[in-house]
């Protein structure tokens, strides 16, 4: 059985809830009028100036003293850049500032030893340009190239566009002799995992020691010193020129064997482009065609042993026939056939062509001419 209660009110009670609803609002509204006075008393925009006691945006050149992407508005921006005196043009910010002085000092030494001007570019936009034309032009408008007093000095650029991720060499004067389309191949090979990565100091390390690399197996080879000696008299102002003029010798090129160890290109480990001993391009043939002094060796050991059973056995088989051998004493049987025309039927099958380069021969450059009337060589890949 339930026993219910009946609650009764307390009017004590009531007027104490009655009276702390009054009282809660005047006091929020003291402590306001309290805090309003506090900000009166102390005011900080105009007590404390932040801007004038620790300095403000305008203070610190963010732009100046640790460098900051620019906005460029054409690809003339960056030609306006280019000059003389410097070599390493970092527009994307892809290196840091110590990098980008390393690297200067390291193509003054490349560029020495390769006797090819070194440039690197990089760019975050291409403003719908080819790599092909941003990278010639700008190597033209620069006024880079060894030779100063040729009409196309020679060089070699590195373009890396971010905008369309994709690397690109672009190749002048003799550098279209010693960088031409199979080592531009390799480089790519080289320098295109470093890009993929995003690690770009070792991109531009590589480029650089791999130019000076093939430039000085190149210089070292006879029928490559033929040419840059031609080249250097300034008879000739364009590489097709020069191509048209000695072409008996640039075929004598492109049968050389780039003989070259690819996993040394291509490895991790560092290359020493500068100490170490050149032995130039060799001459394609059947001994020399595998790169490998084993394998030729073992080729012609194989070729000779075969050469000298041979002979050993023709020389040591006897006379097994005589004139009798073939003689009949029966009368001999003279058999006539004769083939009688019926009719001509004829078929036509097409036999498709096709164009190859011969086992790890040379490859000249494929030139084409910049807006600026200047021959040039490359290639590029994307990563």
């Amino acid at each position: 059985m339930r026993i219910r209660q009946e609650k009764r009110s307390n009017p004590l009670q009531n007027a104490k809830t009655w009276l702390m609803g009054f009282l809660l609002p005047v006091m929020i509204l003291i402590m306001n009028m309290q805090n309003i006075a506090f900000a009166e008393d102390y005011d900080f925009a105009e007590d404390y100036d932040f801007a004038e006691d620790y300095g403000s945006a305008e203070d610190y050149d963010f732009a100046e003293d640790y460098g900051s992407a620019e906005n460029y508005e054409s690809a003339e921006d960056y030609y306006g850049l280019a000059n003389e005196e410097q070599r390493v043009y970092d527009f994307a910010e892809l290196l840091s500032e110590s990098d980008r002085s390393a690297l200067e000092k390291q193509i003054d030494k490349a560029a020495e030893a390769a006797k090819l001007d070194l440039v690197i570019l990089t760019v975050s936009e291409d403003f719908g340009m080819s790599d092909q034309t941003l990278a010639d032009t700008f190597f033209d408008n620069g006024g880079f190239g060894y030779e100063k007093g040729l009409y196309s000095p020679s060089g070699v650029l590195l373009l890396v566009d971010m905008d369309m991720r994709q690397i690109y060499l672009s190749t002048a004067g003799i550098g279209q002799l010693y960088i031409n389309d199979d080592v531009i191949e390799v480089i790519l090979d080289d320098i295109t995992g470093d890009a993929t990565a995003g690690n770009y100091r070792k991109l531009c390390d590589e480029f650089i020691e791999d130019v000076v690399y093939f430039a000085k197996e190149g210089a070292v080879t006879k029928d490559y010193q033929e040419l840059v000696k031609a080249w250097n008299t300034g008879k000739y102002q364009d590489w097709d020129e020069i191509r048209s003029g000695l072409s008996k010798e640039f075929n004598r090129v492109d049968s050389l064997l780039m003989n070259y160890d690819e996993d040394m290109i291509t490895g991790d480990e560092d290359l020493d482009v500068y100490n170490r001993t050149y032995n130039g391009f060799r001459k394609v043939t059947f001994f020399t065609i595998f790169r490998s002094f084993g394998l030729d060796f073992g080729i012609g050991a194989i070729v000779a042993v075969i050469f000298t059973l041979v002979n050993l056995n023709r020389n040591g088989a006897g006379m097994t026939v005589s004139g009798q051998t073939y003689r009949t004493e029966k009368n001999p049987e003279i058999l006539l056939h004769t083939d009688q025309f019926i009719r001509r039927t004829t078929t036509k099958t097409r036999i498709e062509s096709t164009s190859s380069s011969g086992g790890g021969g040379h490859s000249s450059s494929h030139s084409h001419h910049s807006s600026g009337g200047h021959s040039h060589g490359g290639g590029g890949r994307r990563f």
